[in-house]
């Protein structure tokens, strides 16, 4: 049981660092989307913006539901609820666990994503008023 707990503890440990360097390039390029729109003084690298940060905000929230349903797999195996008898399907979980789309508004997530959204349409109305 103790080899199948640390076989779980290693998904989760790999799904949460994925989520770190998600967020890690998300502000950098994005970021770089931004100076180079207030460089040029255009809004269309900040529309651009927006489809890399939805791709990256999709896939953050994808591996926090997956880290969610493999801790519900580690909590099982370690209460040794069911023979899972060194299984990773998480399948047995899915109802217990948010949905994507759900996930996709937790406020881990949302808050740094809608932030950046926020951000964007700052930056937006600023070059539109030629402030920038």
């Amino acid at each position: 049981m103790a080899e199948h707990l640390d076989y779980i503890q290693n998904v989760i440990n790999r799904m949460s660092n994925n989520s770190f360097l998600i967020k890690g390039w998300t502000i950098t390029f994005i970021s770089l989307l931004f100076i180079l729109s207030v460089n040029k003084s255009s809004n269309w690298f900040l529309f651009l913006s927006l489809l890399p940060l939805s791709c990256f905000w999709g896939l953050d929230a994808y591996y926090l539901r997956q880290e969610r349903l493999f801790r519900k797999l580690y909590d099982a195996v370690r209460q040794g609820k069911n023979n899972y008898s060194f299984s990773m399907n998480t399948k047995y979980f899915e109802k217990d666990v948010d949905g994507w789309f759900s996930t996709l508004f937790s406020p881990t997530i949302a808050m740094i994503y809608l932030t950046i959204i926020l951000l964007n349409l700052i930056l937006q109305i600023l070059i539109i008023r030629g402030i920038i």
